[in-house]
C-alpha cells in the first residue's frame, strides 16, 4: 500500500500465472527480474526453454538465477526458485515442442502471456526465421485461445517489423505474403531453392527477420480475434538506464556492437550519416512498458465484457482493430541523432578494456564512397599488414577475417542508420496516461524523462563488466595501457603524416627543376 493506493498492476500479478517465451534473452531476463522483484506474489511464471549449445534445459534454468542481474530481486522475493517453473519446448518446433501435460498445465493456470522468443538474427535462414516467428506465434495464438483464464497476451514484435513503410502508425500493415503462403513454401522447397528465392520473397524488406516480423504481426491480426491482446514493437533496445542498476547488457547486437568494435579500435568507419536519428529505448523501460501493456489490456478487456454483459462470450467482444498496437520508440518525445550516440559514447574512452586493440579512432561518413575508401586504407590494409607479420613470426592470420565479420555486420547496420523513419506512438502514451502515479513510478517508462549522457556513460562501464568481465581493480592498468596505445596511435599518424608531406615534397621539387 502507498499514499497513492495499491498498485493496479501489482493487483493484476498477484497470484496469476504468466508464461513466458524468450525468457532466458536480454529482454526476457530483465522481464522476470521486474517481475519477480516488483510482482512478488506472482504464483508462478512459466519459462518455455529448449536445450541449446549442448546443455539441456534443466542445466540452462540452473544457470539463469547466477549474476549480479538478480541480486535485488533475490532480497525482494527470496522464494522466487518456486515461483519460476521450467516447461520444456521450443518456438520452432509444431506446436511449440510441447508435451500433452505440460500443454494442458499452461492452459488451466496460466492468465498473462508475454510471447518474446524470436530469431533476432539478421542473416538467418528464411525456414528457420518463419518456423521460429511466424509458425511459433500462430502456435502460441492457437494455445492463447485454449486458455480459459486468459487475461492479457503481449506480442513483441520490433519497430521495424514494416521498414519498407517510412511513416509507421501504431496499426497493421499488409504484407505481401501471408501465412499460409509462407509456410507452404518453406516446407515445398529444399534449402538451395530457397535461400536462392529468399531476395525475391523479402523484396523492399532488407533481411529475414523484419520480413517474418511482419508476417507474424499479420498473423496476430488474422488469428488473435476475440483474445485480450496487444502488438508491442520496442524500437533498438540498448541496456538498463536505472533497474535493476544502470548498464546491464549481455549482448553485442544492433548498435551496442557498433560502440565496442569502436571501443575496442577495430572498427573505425561506418557507413552512417550522422544527422539521422537513433531509435534507441533502454531495455528496463521496454520491460515496464510490456508490464503496463498488460495491465492495460486486461483491464479494458475486462471493462469491455463488463460493458456488453458477454463475460462468456469474450471471441465476440474484439475484432481486428481491437488489438493494441504500441511503438515504443524515443524520437516522438527524446530523439537523438547517430552522431549524438557515438559521441556521448565516446565517454568509454574513460573506462578502457584490457581487450583493446588500438586507441579510438572512429568515423561516421554519410556517403558510401567514403566508407569504403576508409575500410581499405583504415581496416583492410592494417589487416595485411597485421597478418602478414602474424605469418612471418608463425602466429595464425586473424585479422582479416576478423574484418569480413564486421563488415558484414556494419552492411546490415547500416541500412537503419542512412535512413529516417516517422513513428507515431500515442497508443503509448495513452497506457502512461491511464497508469495511476504510484504505478508510473514503479514502472516507468516515460522516455521523455531520460538523460541520454548519463545512460550511455553506464552503458560503457556496463559493457566492461558485464561483457568483457573485467573487475574495476584492473581499470588502472586498463587506463595506463591506453595511454600507451595513444601515443602509438599518434606517432603513427604523425610519422605518415610527414612521410607524405616529405613524398610530396620531393615530387614537387623534381618537377619544379
Amino acid at each position: 500500500m502507498n499514499g497513492d493506493g495499491e498498485s493496479k498492476i501489482q493487483q493484476l500479478f498477484r497470484g496469476a500465472g504468466v508464461f513466458v517465451t524468450g525468457g532466458t534473452g536480454f529482454l526476457g531476463k530483465i522481464l522476470l527480474e521486474k517481475l519477480l522483484r516488483a510482482c512478488p506474489d506472482v504464483r508462478t511464471i512459466f519459462l518455455l526453454m529448449r536445450s541449446k549449445k549442448g546443455k539441456t534445459q534443466e542445466e540452462r534454468f540452473a544457470e539463469l538465477f547466477e549474476g549480479k542481474l538478480f541480486d535485488s530481486m533475490k532480497k525482494a522475493c527470496p522464494e522466487y526458485f518456486n515461483k519460476v517453473r521450467l516447461v520444456a519446448g521450443d518456438c520452432g518446433l509444431p506446436e511449440l515442442g510441447l508435451g500433452d501435460a505440460d500443454r494442458e498445465l499452461l492452459c488451466q493456470e496460466v492468465n498473462i502471456v508475454f510471447h518474446i522468443a524470436a530469431t533476432v538474427r539478421f542473416d538467418e535462414t528464411l525456414r528457420t526465421a518463419v518456423h521460429v516467428n511466424v509458425r511459433g506465434t500462430k502456435c502460441m495464438l492457437e494455445l492463447a485461445r485454449d486458455m480459459p483464464y486468459l487475461k492479457s497476451f503481449i506480442h513483441v514484435s520490433s519497430a521495424y517489423a514494416n521498414c519498407p513503410i517510412k511513416h509507421i502508425e501504431e496499426k497493421f500493415y499488409p504484407v505481401h505474403l501471408q501465412y499460409d503462403s509462407v509456410i507452404q513454401l518453406v516446407e515445398l522447397l529444399n534449402e538451395d531453392m530457397l535461400t536462392a528465392m529468399t531476395p525475391l520473397l523479402l523484396k523492399n524488406w532488407p533481411n529475414t527477420y523484419a520480413f517474418t516480423k511482419a508476417i507474424a504481426e499479420v498473423t496476430v491480426q488474422e488469428f488473435g480475434k476475440g483474445l485480450p491482446l496487444a502488438v508491442v514493437r520496442p524500437a533498438v533496445v540498448i541496456s538498463t538506464a536505472r533497474e535493476p542498476f544502470p548498464g546491464w547488457i549481455n549482448n553485442i547486437y544492433g548498435a551496442t556492437g557498433v560502440v565496442v568494435g569502436a571501443g575496442l579500435g577495430l572498427l573505425r568507419t561506418m557507413h552512417c550519416d550522422r544527422d539521422m536519428i537513433a531509435e534507441l529505448v533502454p531495455v528496463d523501460m521496454v520491460v515496464n512498458m510490456m508490464i503496463a501493456t498488460a495491465w492495460d489490456v486486461a483491464t479494458r478487456h475486462r471493462l469491455k465484457a463488463e460493458k456488453n454483459q458477454l463475460t462468456k462470450l469474450t471471441e465476440s467482444l474484439s475484432g481486428p482493430d481491437d488489438i493494441s498496437i504500441l511503438n515504443y520508440v524515443s524520437s516522438t518525445q527524446n530523439p537523438i541523432t547517430w552522431g549524438q550516440y557515438m559521441k556521448f559514447n565516446e565517454c568509454g574512452t574513460e573506462f578502457p578494456s584490457m581487450k583493446v586493440m588500438w586507441y579510438y579512432c572512429f568515423q561516421l561518413h554519410k556517403h558510401r564512397i567514403m566508407h569504403n575508401l576508409c575500410t581499405v586504407f583504415l581496416h583492410f590494409l592494417p589487416a595485411l599488414i597485421v597478418d602478414t607479420a602474424a605469418r612471418v613470426v608463425g602466429k595464425e592470420p586473424i585479422l582479416w577475417n576478423a574484418y569480413k565479420k564486421i563488415h558484414k555486420f556494419v552492411d546490415v547496420i547500416s541500412y537503419f542508420c542512412t535512413q529516417q523513419w516517422k513513428f507515431t506512438n500515442h497508443n503509448v502514451q495513452a497506457v502512461w496516461r491511464r497508469m495511476t502515479p504510484l504505478d508510473q513510478r514503479l514502472f516507468d517508462f516515460n522516455i521523455a524523462d531520460i538523460d541520454w549522457e548519463s545512460v550511455f556513460k553506464a552503458s560503457m562501464q556496463g559493457l566492461r563488466i558485464h561483457m568483457a568481465e573485467e573487475t574495476p581493480d584492473t581499470l588502472e592498468v586498463a587506463r595506463k595501457r591506453y595511454r600507451r596505445l595513444k601515443i602509438a596511435h599518434y606517432t603513427l599518424v604523425y610519422t605518415l603524416c610527414f612521410v607524405l608531406l616529405a613524398l610530396i615534397t620531393w615530387v614537387a621539387i623534381n618537377i619544379i627543376v
